[in-house]
């Protein structure tokens, strides 16, 4: 129901999670979610509610949006699973309560909060849809919540969220100025600038959670900016946790790969051998803001290092080459967009060789290289990107869900009719198309479809 009209009412929406501490997607997640329904109900408000792990403490950014409300408190460390919570860290508590009974539905994950909800199971039973991370049912509260989702790109699983390119993704809207001042010596970028470092440098994206695989996608992005950028000076924006110790002393060994004219991380000069062969920067630039993120891989090449499901989304949405690591969080993600790959693409494409979810060797072998510097790739990429977005974005979908689950609360009528257009369906007294338009008739009666020539 998302092209439908949003359910009229002021009853508000409740999103709430635990926010694991292995990294900052779980907050991403829940502020995607806010943003999708923000805009399909602008006359609800949204109460978001987060339990962070204390290592996130001070570092989560809050999106402002006019109609959300944010409770945020931290409590316990859980990096794989959520923490039982005993008592309530949030000192408008029992407001919370109230807020989720008086809610018209309830989204509880990627990973529900324990303890401190559990007398709520009227309410979770209810209105309530509890979201399962990308290739997994992880969610404790399933069996608990009146309907489960479960995202990613598989059967069963209703798709990943996609990101719109802004006007604003140019280099000269950047707001990071160690970056700035790293690539173009100044602040304020001017269009000749751009120009004059785009000649020269191919930029790479690096968001990858240690060393190791930042060198590991270096090798990569060396040899990708050569074939298919036509550089030799590589600059890698890498945003790391790390100080870097381990990739500097790394980095003394890609002279046995690669030529190296020079390397150098921050200003430091690591390696010099002469003017000829690659030029290599590592750049760091500090905390990117989530614009900023968002900004460079679109302006960065088109192979990006990836860590989780988030950057691997934003990748996608971007026409990108996801280079990922090897995380059990993400393997059955990426099994199936390389399945999504391979029927768009074909399987000897050189997209889909490089998508098989496999630890690859630091070093770049023949198969590969051939693969990294096919034609097609950039190519096959964009056109996957196109797939993704139209096929299996979550944005739509999930406006759609929650749409639909409160309206079905609202008419009860409504809820009734579509039972039995379901299980008429299921037990195969009638095909796909008439259900569809029965569906339609319904909607038409309680005066939420829309104009499908409005251009809405």
């Amino acid at each position: 129901m998302n092209k439908c009209e949003p359910t009229p009412g002021k009853e508000g929406i409740i999103l709430s999670s635990y926010i694991l501490g292995d990294g900052q997607g779980d907050w991403a997640h829940l502020q995607k979610e806010a943003v999708e329904l923000s805009k399909k109900f602008p006359e609800r408000k949204i109460t978001l509610i987060a339990l962070a792990a204390e290592r996130h403490r001070d570092k989560l950014k809050f999106k402002e949006i006019e109609n959300v409300d944010y409770c945020l408190e931290y409590f316990g460390d859980g990096v794989h699973c959520a923490p039982m919570v005993d008592k309530s860290p949030f000192a408008d508590h029992n407001s919370i309560i109230q807020s989720i009974k008086e809610a018209s539905v309830w989204l509880s994950g990627p990973n529900a909060i324990h303890g401190i909800f559990d007398d709520l199971k009227t309410e979770s039973l209810a209105k309530g849809l509890a979201i399962n991370e990308y290739g997994f049912v992880g969610n404790f509260k399933n069996n608990e919540f009146l309907h489960t989702i479960r995202l990613g790109l598989g059967d069963g699983e209703i798709g990943i969220y996609t990101n719109k390119i802004k006007s604003d993704y140019q280099w000269d809207k950047v707001e990071n100025n160690i970056l700035k001042n790293k690539l173009f010596h100044t602040e304020h970028i001017q269009p000749s600038d751009v120009e004059a470092y785009l000649s020269e440098h191919a930029p790479f994206m690096c968001y990858v959670s240690n060393d190791e695989n930042a060198l590991r996608f270096i090798y990569r992005a060396l040899f990708f900016g050569y074939h298919q950028c036509g550089k030799t000076k590589i600059d890698i924006i890498y945003p790391s946790k790390t100080d870097l110790s381990e990739l500097k002393e790394g980095l003394k060994n890609i002279k046995k790969t690669f030529p190296i004219a020079s390397i150098t991380v921050n200003d430091e000069l690591i390696e010099e051998e002469g003017i000829n062969g690659f030029h290599l920067r590592i750049v760091h630039p500090g905390r990117l803001s989530k614009r900023d993120f968002k900004r460079i891989m679109y302006l960065s090449s088109s192979l990006v290092g990836c860590t989780g499901n988030s950057s691997i989304g934003l990748a996608l949405s971007y026409g990108k080459i996801p280079y990922y690591e090897q995380l059990s969080q993400t393997e059955k993600t990426k099994k199936n967009l390389r399945q999504i790959a391979a029927r768009t693409c074909g399987w000897d494409s050189p997209l889909v060789y490089l998508l098989e979810p496999v630890q690859r060797f630091m070093m770049i072998n023949s198969e590969e290289r051939n693969n990294l510097k096919n034609n097609s790739l950039i190519k096959d990429a964009e056109k996957l990107s196109e797939v993704i977005k139209d096929q299996y974005s979550l944005n739509g979908c999930l406006r759609g869900m929650v749409n639909g689950l409160i309206c079905q609360n609202k008419y009860p009528h409504f809820a009734n009719a579509i039972n039995q257009i379901r299980d008429r369906f299921l037990s195969q007294n009638i095909d796909m198309m008439t259900a569809e338009e029965e569906i339609c008739d319904e909607i038409r009666k309680i005066g939420l479809m829309k104009d499908l020539f409005s251009g809405d």
